[in-house]
């Protein structure tokens, strides 16, 4: 942690920064059942990050609207600079011919990994995430666009330059209300973030 600089404005989120370092300090005391570092991890170092590099205060339970699409797959999948991205994995098939191959595993041609019914069932129709995450080609073979670039003409085309996410705000947030669940006594405020996510 010593050796990263604090980011007051804008950070890289292809490299490794102090936003990264403190999730995989919550992360690994969380395998570890170390419930109270996770809570005081989140609590004295991941909210006193500047609110101009990571978007903590500009998570808003209420936000419903058209933009919203599209920083869904900006948050979750295409990996942009999006401010509740903590870290990613960059791929640039163009400039130095690294493919995120992760697609073929679920949105090849003959991909190995489905997405099953089941799986589909789970949305509501409305439901946005379904639209941004799934796609169905002429033979309703589901395919998961997470690892899929936007604008591909089809699924036999094989490569992909979406980056891979590894750590989301909302993945700390979850991280951070099992914690409070596990410690007793917090219960409801684990309820409370949970609530925010899924309400969003």
């Amino acid at each position: 942690e010593k050796h990263f600089p604090t980011v007051y404005s804008a950070v890289n989120r292809k490299r490794a920064n102090l936003g990264l370092v403190f999730a995989l300090m919550m992360d690994v005391a969380a395998w570890r059942h170390d419930y109270a570092s996770v809570i005081s991890v989140y609590e004295n170092k991941v909210k006193s990050l500047s609110s101009a590099a990571f978007a903590f205060s500009d998570f808003k339970a209420d936000e419903v609207s058209e933009q919203w699409v599209d920083r869904w797959r900006s948050i979750v999948q295409e990996g942009t600079e999006d401010k509740e991205v903590f870290m990613m994995v960059h791929y640039d098939k163009l400039t130095d011919d690294t493919t995120n191959y992760t697609r073929t595993y679920f949105c090849s041609s003959g991909e190995m990994l489905k997405v099953s019914d089941e799986t589909l069932s789970l949305f509501e129709p409305d439901d946005i995430r379904r639209a941004g995450t799934f796609a169905e080609d002429a033979k309703t073979i589901a395919k998961l666009e997470k690892f899929w670039a936007r604008g591909n003409a089809s699924i036999s085309d094989y490569y992909s330059d979406n980056d891979l996410i590894m750590y989301r705000y909302t993945d700390i947030m979850l991280l951070y209300a099992e914690a409070l669940n596990e410690v007793g006594g917090r219960e409801s405020e684990a309820v409370a973030v949970v609530n925010k996510i899924r309400q969003r």
